[in-house]
């Protein structure tokens, strides 16, 4: 028999609530902590921490030359960028859940910490003025995990609160608005929290020059 995915209202219901998050970050841009900035190139990351301690990173950036054929790689499957940016990410596609992809990403941590894995949904979303959005997380994703522990093999499971990206082209490159929230669960020394949250606040970089022009960053760790 095949797992029950999802509690009642099922991912429709999980889509809104995800937007409404991502909708109450993106309202708090201008009360959060700024942790990179490069006005040269239009990019701002801002960070917030909520009561439940686990961070949140807005990114707004412009980025000039960057096209539809380029960007659409992307849209594609996020999770095919992320793993060629990060050699230190692999990911397993997984079936499709009530017309959702999913998938699931391994992350492999320096000796004496514990292997990550986060099991993720995807959902599209158009916004009225034409804004395109795409996120994943992890939420109702607890009968998915069940049904896959040969793959997660050990691993700590990581939660993928929020990952949200939305573009608007204009002319002359493509505008992006970028929200993560993830709890990587357990315990993590500092200095890989610290080299983990550099990563993060220039993801947008990473993820575009990639797209541009083929650039893989050094490993993360």
């Amino acid at each position: 028999k095949r797992f029950s995915m999802v509690q009642a209202g099922g991912r429709d219901q999980i889509k809104a609530q995800l937007l409404a998050m991502a909708d109450e970050f993106l309202a708090g841009w201008d009360s959060f902590e700024t942790v990179l900035e490069d006005t040269a190139k239009n990019y701002t990351c801002k960070r917030f921490v909520g009561d439940d301690n686990i961070a949140c990173v807005v990114i707004k950036y412009r980025c000039e030359g960057l096209t539809e054929e380029q960007w659409a790689r992307w849209v594609a499957d996020p999770t095919v960028v992320s793993a060629a940016v990060n050699q230190k990410l692999t990911r397993i596609e997984l079936p499709d859940d009530d017309g959702h992809r999913v998938r699931l990403l391994k992350m492999k941590m320096p000796m004496l910490i514990s292997n990550r894995s986060t099991l993720t949904t995807f959902y599209d979303h158009t916004k009225e003025d034409g804004t395109r959005v795409l996120l994943h997380s992890s939420q109702g994703n607890e009968g998915l995990v069940a049904a896959n522990q040969n793959r997660i093999d050990g691993d700590v499971v990581s939660n993928n609160v929020l990952t949200y990206m939305s573009w608007k082209p204009y002319d002359g490159g493509i505008y992006l608005e970028h929200v993560v929230k993830m709890d990587p669960a357990g315990m993590i020394p500092d200095f890989i929290k610290k080299k983990a949250a550099a990563r993060m606040s220039n993801t947008l970089f990473v993820i575009t020059d990639y797209l541009m022009h083929g650039t893989i960053p050094e490993p993360i760790f």
